[in-house]
């Protein structure tokens, strides 16, 4: 009730993507990992799979289709 509907809604987690399904909505993007067992430093890790500005731009420009 606190975020307005019609708004784009992008979301990050470290986890399941399914546990902000109901923040970002169907139609809001969301950021997160399906898969678990790889073992690095987190700043390894987080630039493999995209925890960075660059990507977090790219697909907030894609979903706003820009």
């Amino acid at each position: 009730s606190v975020l307005p509907v019609g708004v784009a809604r992008y979301g990050m987690t470290s986890g399941l993507p399914i546990n902000l399904l109901g923040l970002v909505g169907e139609k809001g993007t969301i950021h997160g990992l399906d898969h678990f067992g790889y073992s690095a430093p987190y700043k390894v890790l987080d630039e493999k799979f995209g925890y960075n500005g660059a990507t977090v731009a790219a697909e907030v420009k894609k979903m706003l289709g820009k």
